[in-house]
């Protein structure tokens, strides 16, 4: 898909995030590189590779670069605690662990050796700890080595459930069922090329990720934002021209609350999905009169 796009759209913007603008031609050369990185790290085809990151530029790059050397990503919830982490590394059966500095202060004293982690890396500042390298290695990797080959039913992701029955379950979704998932969502909003969506909703859960995926399939943009917060959301619908919208039901009553909307040029706005919870009736017809 990524490759696809690189060569249909190669100037087209994939990602933007705060000042930063990623081409589909650098977003393809830097997943190529970070696959080169893990690799020569040496991971192998079907190794598991946890991330534990916001949404940002380089949790789009992490999980290109894994699906193009063959291995499995494993995003772990962002906002999960310490305890909550380690269940999750160890029930993956991961090798490698990629965290973001910001929620590096809450993996420090894990028992990596005892969870079979050999190999970590930071995005962001590196820290003055052992055992930890900085992502930059990855990206400084040369983007040489060919896509691992890889078929339909071959595993791409594990994501963690919520939990709420019981321990989180790693729910595995295989490369053909991401390829069909885009294929749905890009028919149903009608993606193109020219589209813009934001996503604030986290991309490493399904719902983000698969309409990340979707506007790759389409060589559209991405606008990733932080979180769902109205005085995030609003300024970049207004300054990137976005065309879609993905909240959960939370965000979708925050949007609804704030007193802002007048303030900001929203004419571009077609769509605005919104899933993953019900979304009470009420909230339905105050976003509608808005």
């Amino acid at each position: 898909m990524l490759d696809d796009a690189v060569d249909t759209n190669p100037d087209g913007l994939a990602l933007r995030f705060r000042d930063a603008d990623v081409s589909y031609a650098q977003l393809g050369d830097a997943a190529a590189r970070v696959a080169a990185g893990l690799q020569a790290s040496g991971l192998q085809p079907g190794d598991r590779v946890a991330m534990f990151m916001p949404n940002c530029v380089e949790t789009v790059l992490i999980y290109f670069g894994c699906f193009r050397a063959g291995l499995m990503a494993v995003p772990v919830n962002h906002r999960d605690l310490a305890r909550e982490v380690e269940y999750a590394l160890n029930q993956s059966g991961s090798s490698a662990f990629l965290v973001h500095e910001d929620l590096f202060g809450r993996v420090t004293e894990m028992p990596y050796a005892e969870l079979g982690i050999t190999r970590r890396f930071v995005v962001g500042a590196v820290p003055d700890s052992p055992g930890w390298a900085p992502f930059s290695d990855l990206l400084g990797a040369e983007p040489h080595v060919a896509p691992t080959p890889v078929k339909p039913d071959d595993d791409a992701v594990m994501i963690y459930t919520s939990g709420t029955t019981g321990n989180p379950k790693g729910v595995v979704w295989t490369h053909g069922a991401l390829a069909r998932l885009a294929d749905v969502i890009a028919e149903l909003f009608h993606f193109d090329a020219t589209t813009v969506q934001a996503l604030p909703t986290p991309i490493t859960h399904i719902g983000g990720l698969s309409h990340c995926l979707t506007a790759v399939r389409a060589a559209a943009t991405n606008v990733i934002i932080e979180s769902a917060d109205p005085e995030l959301v609003l300024p970049a619908l207004e300054r990137f021209g976005v065309h879609g919208l993905l909240l959960l039901p939370t965000g979708l009553d925050e949007l609804v609350e704030v007193d802002e909307h007048d303030r900001h040029d929203l004419s571009a706005l077609r769509w605005v999905a919104c899933g993953g919870d019900k979304v009470p009736l009420e909230l339905h017809r105050r976003f509608q009169e808005i």
